[in-house]
């Protein structure tokens, strides 16, 4: 049985070369992908690929020689250091400085140089498959104000500049923030359908029913029990509190991981007394809870609608910059069954005193 070549994976963090507390301009996009595939293969690949990459006119001009895309003593003769340490320092003026040395025909350049390299990058690995993850995007450090502009913002760049992000021969993964499709649809056009926004686990029907979802609450418990001895953790209680915290984390599954590892180490400070209890999971949902910082009024208004018809429909546009905030900041989690729905995350419905009943537990917590 012949094998699949198997795959070249590079991950690429936008923070680590991004302040990301504005918008992205494509010429910071196209340099700090060229930056960051570059730092990842650095990073990870085989020093035979590395041999052949260095063959390449593109990698030789990235490592080698001069590319005066910024001020005076910055150049690529450092490798990364050099580009990493410009986009975290740059505003406006770095925008202005990549457009004004690369000339009239500044995209294009950026373009071929950026699709060029790559593909020296899928050459060198071949027969494997090179895949390109782009990670952080979606981690804006923003102004409440500026959430609608920032989010607008980086929507237009993935729609007027998709043909420069479609990186060539490889499969290119971008972590975008949720609200991008909603305010620029076409970008499912743009990227042929291949936008996917990732729901959580259900785990209730949708509002304002909100019926417990056993296939799903048991997926998750079964997630745990993979993961954590729960017979020596909750004893006898091992079903209800184990219950309990699926439906406190929403599906979420990050959540649902944070929680579970308060309560194992909560019961590693009980020691000799396991089993824990439901009181002592009610302890670690309210904790997790406050530690969800404050909600101002739009919050909550937003999340108060939200929790009616779990819908998006009544949000007027001139409340986007608080959509965006709800969104961004995971108060509001997304669904899929019949479509897209939404509901508050149960940390924050804890927080305002929603009370959401699920089976023999009231989601006031939940």
């Amino acid at each position: 049985m012949v094998r699949p070549p198997g795959y070249s994976i590079l991950r690429v963090s936008a923070k680590q070369y991004h302040r990301m507390n504005r918008a992205l301009s494509i010429e910071e996009m196209a340099v700090l992908l060229v930056a960051g595939i570059g730092e990842a293969a650095l990073a990870s690949m085989d020093e035979d690929i590395l041999t052949r990459l260095r063959r390449g006119t593109n990698w030789e001009s990235m490592h080698g020689h001069t590319f005066r895309m910024f001020d005076e003593g910055v150049t690529f003769e450092r490798g990364i250091a050099d580009i990493k340490s410009v986009l975290h320092s740059g505003g406006d003026r770095l925008r202005e400085q990549l457009r004004e040395t690369l000339g009239p025909h500044a995209l294009d350049k950026v373009r071929d140089f950026l699709h060029q390299f790559v593909l020296e990058i899928a050459t060198a690995v071949e027969p494997r498959q090179l895949v390109v993850l782009v990670d952080d995007l979606e981690k804006f450090t923003v102004f409440r104000s500026e959430a609608a502009s920032v989010y607008q913002e980086m929507s237009d760049l993935f729609f007027f500049y998709s043909d420069l992000l479609k990186l060539p021969r490889c499969h290119t993964v971008y972590t975008v923030p949720p609200p991008l499709v909603l305010l620029n649809p076409g970008i499912l056009d743009v990227f042929d359908g291949r936008v996917h926004l990732l729901p959580n686990v259900k785990i209730q029907s949708r509002p304002p029913k909100r019926e417990p979802y056993a296939p799903g609450i048991g997926a998750l418990a079964q997630m745990i029990a993979m993961r954590v001895d729960l017979d020596r953790l909750f004893g006898t209680m091992r079903s209800v509190c184990t219950r309990r915290l699926v439906l406190a984390s929403g599906g979420h599954l990050r959540d649902l991981a944070s929680l579970t590892k308060d309560v194992v180490i909560k019961g590693l400070g009980k020691g000799k007394e396991l089993p824990l209890g439901i009181l002592e999971v009610e302890d670690v949902i309210a904790a997790h809870s406050a530690r969800r910082g404050n909600l101002c009024k739009d919050d909550l208004d937003i999340l108060l609608e939200v929790s009616k018809f779990g819908d998006l429909w009544g949000i007027e546009r001139s409340r986007l910059g608080a959509l965006m905030g709800v969104m961004g900041r995971d108060l509001m989690l997304c669904y899929e069954s019949d479509g897209f729905w939404y509901d508050v995350n149960p940390a924050v419905a804890y927080k305002i005193g929603l009370t959401h009943k699920l089976g023999s537990y009231a989601l006031l917590d939940a």
